[in-house]
């Protein structure tokens, strides 16, 4: 093969930015539990050029093409990305657990 160095690339991780109604500039969380009130707006990105990111809610459910930004509603969400560019490897998968309280309740 002809990669550089030898050694065939690694799509980087990909990484969500959080927005809430308390934060409508958005903030980027890398992993572990997120407690926020709901509703939460998801976007997910990845430095690689040219890579697909894919998610999915249930380590068993397949993956799901990332194509616009996610919308959670109140309780547990557990969610992994990945992301995956022709010729690279794959990234690291990334998990994510959101506990969200019910926004509306007072």
């Amino acid at each position: 093969h002809c990669w550089p160095g030898g050694r065939q690339p690694r799509t980087q991780a990909p990484y969500p930015v959080i927005y809430t109604l308390d934060n409508l500039e958005g903030r980027v969380e890398k992993s572990g539990v997120i407690q926020e009130r709901a509703p939460l707006l998801l976007q997910l990105h990845c430095l690689t050029e040219g890579a697909t990111i894919a998610y999915r809610f249930h380590s068993d459910a397949p993956w799901t093409i990332y194509r616009q930004a996610l919308r959670l509603g109140p309780g547990t969400h557990r969610l992994e990305i990945a992301a995956e560019r022709y010729g690279y490897e794959r990234s690291q998968s990334i998990a994510l657990r959101f506990e969200l309280a019910d926004g509306f309740g007072g």
